[in-house]
């Protein structure tokens, strides 16, 4: 079931409604608050054809082709009239409550402020990510890639090192822009899927990204979860556009400032924007944890949604 559009008003849904009745192409209507209706299609296959015939019908919704008497006895009892046609017209309409799964308000789930807190945590015992020597007992390794130190660190037993990068921030616009993302997405996921799903996709779009910025960039001093944020916002984008029905999704608009942001910080990467960085410099910005962990939530995202379909 996939939606292909609104129409105006709840008459119009239901005069569209019944055309693609007639057409043989089954849909159902969702009822907004502001009287206007979506429109959703069962049988994904159909609904190339019935957002042609949509098309055609925001054109001309009083064309006689769509506004035609009914012939059809399948049809004909949802266009009688008289006191019966609430009840027999009412499976077709439905409240957005009865087709998405999962719409239910949510609020900071557990498992979120849990992260959370252990990042202020870190926050203060690395003096607001100041204090060298503090920070790398954090890092991915003590150790500059090459030279033959290659993760000396995790080789000897200390696998948290993989993940305890994302606790590490530098500053306080860096913890708190961060955390917001952890607060509004993070807090979506658990509320949807769980609290251990929620740390199980936070450990993986931790370790992976965090690994792959120390190879590429070959220096151990970055840190933040950031590259959790960007795969959170990856999952919700993805799933979000391929399976409208999880009650999981990210605003267009957000999409926009996440990918004129990451754009952005490649930028200054480059010094493309001058050498003056209004990010804290560009070799600060784990662009590369961004990066892996924009992919990884995308790719993610989309397999649940496949899964789910």
């Amino acid at each position: 079931m996939r939606s292909i559009g609104q129409l105006r008003s709840l008459s119009d849904g239901t005069t569209f409604n019944d055309f693609l009745s007639r057409e043989g192409i089954e849909a159902r209507l969702e009822t907004n608050a502001d009287g206007s209706c979506e429109l959703w299609i069962l049988d994904d296959e159909l609904i190339p054809k019935a957002k042609e015939h949509l098309s055609e019908f925001l054109k001309d919704p009083a064309g006689l082709r769509f506004t035609a008497p009914v012939k059809e006895p399948s049809a004909e009892p949802r266009r009688s009239r008289g006191p019966e046609q609430g009840r027999k017209a009412s499976p077709w309409i439905r409240r957005r409550a009865d087709l998405v799964r999962n719409t239910e308000a949510f609020g900071p789930g557990p498992m979120s402020i849990l992260i959370l807190v252990a990042c202020a945590l870190v926050f203060v015992l690395t003096d607001r990510g100041e204090n060298l020597e503090a920070v790398l007992q954090f890092t991915i390794s003590a150790n500059w890639f090459g030279g033959g130190q290659w993760l000396p660190e995790i080789r000897a037993g200390e696998i948290w090192r993989l993940v305890t990068p994302m606790l590490v921030h530098f500053g306080w616009i860096h913890l708190i822009c961060n955390s917001l993302m952890i607060l509004t997405l993070g807090s979506l996921l658990e509320a949807r899927l769980g609290s251990f799903y929620l740390l199980g996709f936070v450990l993986v779009t931790s370790a992976v990204p965090n690994l792959a910025q120390f190879v590429v960039m070959q220096s151990p001093l970055f840190g933040g979860i950031s590259g959790v944020a960007f795969g959170l916002a990856g999952y919700a984008w993805i799933r979000g556009r391929q399976d409208p029905l999880s009650g999981i999704e990210m605003p267009s608009q957000n999409v926009t400032m996440m990918m004129i942001y990451f754009v952005w910080c490649w930028m200054e990467q480059f010094q493309l924007l001058g050498s003056d960085s209004m990010l804290g410099g560009g070799a600060r910005v784990a662009n590369v944890v961004h990066t892996a962990g924009l992919l990884i939530g995308c790719g993610w995202g989309w397999v649940d949604a496949w899964r789910s379909r």
